[in-house]
């Protein structure tokens, strides 16, 4: 990870606990985890955040994309359930 994130540390995020400074390479292995499968362009965003705000915003986004894709998933999953394509 490009030293450019570091700069925003320790912006909270969404699985940061209240109240809490994560280490900070835990903090680094999130960030990361939150570029993993996204665009190139979404990627760039974040690495180029010129701001806290910049970077917090990007940050909510790639978690809302994440959120997303994995309720997207839940759903293909009950419905495979539902028309016996998968078990319990």
């Amino acid at each position: 990870m490009p030293r450019c994130c570091c700069k925003f540390y320790p912006t909270a995020l969404s699985t940061t606990p209240s109240g809490m400074v994560e280490d900070q390479a835990v903090w680094l292995a999130k960030v990361q985890g939150l570029m993993v499968g996204v665009p190139p362009m979404l990627q760039q965003s974040l690495l180029m955040s010129r701001t806290k705000a910049e970077f917090a915003a990007n940050v909510a986004l790639l978690q809302q994309m994440q959120e997303s894709a994995l309720a997207q998933r839940e759903l293909q999953m009950q419905r495979q359930f539902q028309q016996g394509q998968l078990k319990k």
